[in-house]
């Protein structure tokens, strides 16, 4: 999976939006949202995405499977706990969450 790849799959989403609210340019970070709410961030500093997960016990699963880890946007206080937010790395992310799903 490549940052190209990510976007394309974000821009498909019915009703995905694409904003640049921070950095010092506005491509320093893409934030994807749906109904004004974020399900997913990707910044060039970074070799990943963060997305937004259904719900808490699936971003468990996927960090517990070694898949992901808890998103940089996780450090807001207020989203820590119930969030379900987790980053997946560019170079491993869509095969091993590929792998997951072909094996429920």
């Amino acid at each position: 999976m490549s940052r190209a790849f990510a976007t394309a799959l974000c821009h498909a989403l019915p009703g995905a939006e694409l904003s640049h609210p921070f950095g010092k340019t506005p491509e320093d970070h893409d934030i994807w949202k749906v109904g004004g709410k974020i399900f997913a961030a990707m910044s060039v500093d970074t070799d990943g995405v963060s997305v937004k997960c259904a719900d808490v016990a699936t971003a468990d699963m996927l960090k517990e499977a070694g898949v992901a880890e808890k998103a940089p946007i996780s450090t807001n206080p207020g989203c820590v706990s119930r969030s379900g937010r987790v980053k997946t790395n560019f170079a491993t992310g869509l095969n091993a969450l590929m792998g997951l799903s072909a094996n429920p």
